[in-house]
């Protein structure tokens, strides 16, 4: 029995495009960039993936506030693939992920105090 689920938790590129589909669907798409470190050999490398992904439903709607570039967010839905023939006659694909949950980590502001330490405030 084939499974298809995806995970990640990352940080928004840009604000999330929110649109509405010719079905009167709305739409939140945005970028998560995702970073994983190697090893290497005087210490560890850092690489980023971009995934792209879209959020459907009346959900995207409640969460667009939230869907602002540098936000954490965890997405959790199933990986989709996508084809297109663009003007000039050439195939594209794109993977991205058909989101069926979007977690926005809310931060916490930081306040200075006097004795030159750093308090959370939720």
């Amino acid at each position: 029995m084939p499974i298809n689920s995806a995970v990640i938790c990352g940080r928004l590129t840009k604000d999330a495009d929110m649109r509405i589909t010719g079905k009167g669907v709305p739409v939140a798409n945005f970028t998560v960039a995702v970073d994983k470190f190697i090893k290497a050999a005087d210490g560890w490398d850092k690489e980023t993936a971009f995934i792209p992904v879209s959020f459907f439903g009346e959900r995207a709607y409640g969460a667009e506030p939230y869907l602002k570039k540098g936000a954490c967010a965890v997405v959790s839905g199933r990986l989709d693939y996508q084809t297109w023939e663009a003007e000039d006659g050439r195939k594209q694909s794109k993977v991205y992920v058909w989101a069926r949950d979007v977690q926005v980590m809310l931060q916490s502001k930081k306040t200075e105090n006097a004795e030159g330490g750093a308090s959370y405030d939720e």
